[in-house]
């Protein structure tokens, strides 16, 4: 039916014709036409719109669009590109460079999109074809869903300015045209993105509505530090005494050095060190996390990781809103927010499946498809941080120095031990020595790991091995 026949409701010359041969058709009475043009004019566009076949808008919408400012338009996109360039300092990389305007713009008219193979959600990027197989095809995907009346044009406007971001965080390697990183961060959220259009397309909610508390490949926080977690992960295994000192470090209640009747003023200073970190990180955002009771929900003060196939990979984080943590125990509220944001950072974003697996199907995984386990050395770096900042708001609520060694208790590894207070007052002294961005970069630094050997194992052996990489 085309845009011609609905004007006859307007001008009541409607006629209905017979499906035998010589019938005369039958023109409708204009007082009939009135009662029923509501009804009719909404049923011959329901027949003949719809989001899954790619028919063409309903014509005011596609006025609408035609109207709309092609250069204002690209402008806004030039926005996005410059802003996301600056906030990911892709300008500074030494080997990699960001894609330039006129690349992402080529991209965005899809004239070049291979045929999509790939149907396998959450999965490892596999090779450099796979990567941009995901992305131009996903590039398709959000210019079918421009023609989808269900979405609005500020939604349809939505997936495209996500697309142009998304595509303004890749970077390439200097000298070609699109060879990719597979193991940079922000290349694999733009996968991530793209694939997750691929797989839920015009639906809105899933695809782009934002939740607090709910932290995707959207959040450039999300992995931001995961090599550097990763690195130390290796360096580690030349020294047996760091993973012993983070265990005994962590299952120590001691640790939590705030008591609940200080929890009021210790809530606040928190706040205020939550602000500065924020502004330290460049971590703008204010919806990564959500406030709740702790008994309310088993994973509150802890990251809540979606990473399996067929499952939308992210991370859901809930804040008890007063400090409250298991078994009693108090830590302020800005504290544990730093110190789960720092777990965030050390996420790998991308599904635990290997590239390998991407051709098999969910049952094959079998053991694979287990909770997701990083150990005790996860766990150092945030800890150390959370102890050396409450150590700091401890001092400053009971008059303290910051330099005096307070006993909280001792770290006890069973091979050698450490006072509390010794290790957070150290440790602040480390973070100012070198003030890098990761938690994990800092604890590889060789005197740092060298130190937490040394307390762990009560040693002071020196190793080189691991610096020679």
């Amino acid at each position: 039916m085309k845009a011609d026949v609905y004007s006859g409701f307007l001008t009541n010359k409607v006629k209905v014709f017979s499906t035998k041969k010589g019938v005369s058709p039958l023109v409708l009475p204009k007082k009939l036409l009135q009662k029923v043009r509501p009804f009719m004019l909404a049923s011959a566009m329901m027949v003949t719109f719809s989001c899954r076949n790619n028919a063409p808008l309903p014509q005011q919408e596609n006025a609408a669009l035609k109207a709309t400012d092609k250069t204002e338009l690209r402008a806004e996109w030039q926005s996005v590109y410059n802003e996301v360039v600056k906030t990911y300092h892709l300008t500074e990389l030494c080997d990699k460079e960001p894609l330039d305007g006129a690349y992402i713009e080529a991209l965005m008219k899809g004239k070049d999109v291979p045929v999509l193979t790939d149907s396998n959600y959450n999965h490892r990027i596999e090779n450099v074809e796979n990567f941009w197989e995901i992305v131009k095809n996903g590039i398709r995907t959000i210019k079918e869903v421009q023609m989808c009346p269900a979405l609005t044009l500020e939604q349809k406007n939505e997936y495209e300015l996500q697309a142009v971001k998304m595509l303004s965080q890749i970077s390439r390697v200097k000298g070609t045209e699109n060879e990719v990183d597979l193991r940079d961060y922000n290349n694999m959220k733009a996968f991530l993105y793209f694939e997750k259009v691929v797989q839920y397309r015009d639906d809105y909610s899933e695809v782009m509505e934002k939740k607090d508390g709910w932290i995707d490949e959207r959040d450039e926080a999300l992995g931001r530090y995961y090599q550097d977690y990763i690195k130390l992960d290796e360096k580690v295994s030349m020294y047996s005494g760091v993973e012993k000192f983070a265990k005994a470090l962590y299952l120590n209640d001691d640790r939590f050095l705030i008591s609940s009747q200080d929890s009021v003023q210790a809530n606040a200073l928190s706040r205020k060190m939550l602000a500065d970190w924020l502004e330290a990180e460049e971590i703008k955002y204010k919806w990564l996390w959500y406030f709740e009771n702790i008994e309310d929900d088993v994973f509150c003060n802890a990251i809540n990781y979606w990473y399996k196939r067929g499952n939308t990979f992210g991370i859901n984080l809930g804040i008890d809103m007063t400090g409250r943590m298991r078994k009693g125990n108090f830590s302020p509220v800005g504290t544990i927010i730093i110190h789960e944001m720092q777990h965030v950072m050390q996420v790998e974003p991308a599904s635990r499946e290997k590239a390998e697996d991407n051709h098999k199907s969910y049952e094959a995984l079998g053991v694979q498809q287990g909770a997701y386990e990083t150990g005790y050395l996860a766990e150092l770096g945030p800890t150390l941080y959370s102890l050396a900042l409450e150590d700091k708001i401890y001092k400053e609520i009971h008059g303290i120095e910051a330099r005096k060694t307070v006993d909280y208790g001792t770290i006890d590894t069973g091979d050698g031990k450490v006072g509390l207070g010794e290790a957070a007052v150290w440790f602040s002294k480390m973070i100012d020595k070198y003030p890098t961005k990761s938690v994990d970069e800092l604890l590889g630094q060789k005197e740092v790991i060298e130190q937490l050997n040394h307390w762990g194992n009560g040693t002071s052996r020196v190793l080189e091995k691991a610096f020679e990489r």
